[in-house]
């Protein structure tokens, strides 16, 4: 059983080394070849504000999380997608450079989520 208000290691060591860590003058590089394995959803999504409606465009949080890390690194994306998953999605992965070797399709349609 856990005692209350017990700091876990990582609390504890944090603090004081992050004091340490600055980044590098000029802001981060670019990682080079070092590669960042993002685990997730890749889906589509349709969504309608008062604004307008779009209709299964790309989405997911491993989609969004692969672009976005575009700015630091080259990510490897690892995820389930459905035999309708558009071939225009997978170029613009390519086209990126996230890898996409881990992208596997699999019968049934792939995961979709539409909000108002």
């Amino acid at each position: 059983m856990m005692k209350k208000n017990m700091s876990t290691p990582l609390e504890v060591v944090l603090p004081q080394k992050a004091a340490r860590l600055q980044p590098p003058r000029g802001g981060l590089p670019l990682m080079g070849s070092n590669q960042l394995l993002t685990i997730g959803s890749v889906a589509y999504d349709s969504i309608q504000t008062p604004f307008g409606k779009i209709n299964k465009t790309l989405g997911g949080s491993a989609s969004y999380f692969s672009l976005a890390a575009l700015f630091f690194t080259r990510p490897s994306l690892i995820a389930v997608v459905g035999e309708d998953f558009k071939k225009a999605d997978i170029t613009l992965f390519k086209k990126q450079k996230i890898d996409i070797s881990g992208l596997q399709k699999a019968k049934g349609k792939t995961f979709h989520w539409a909000g108002k």
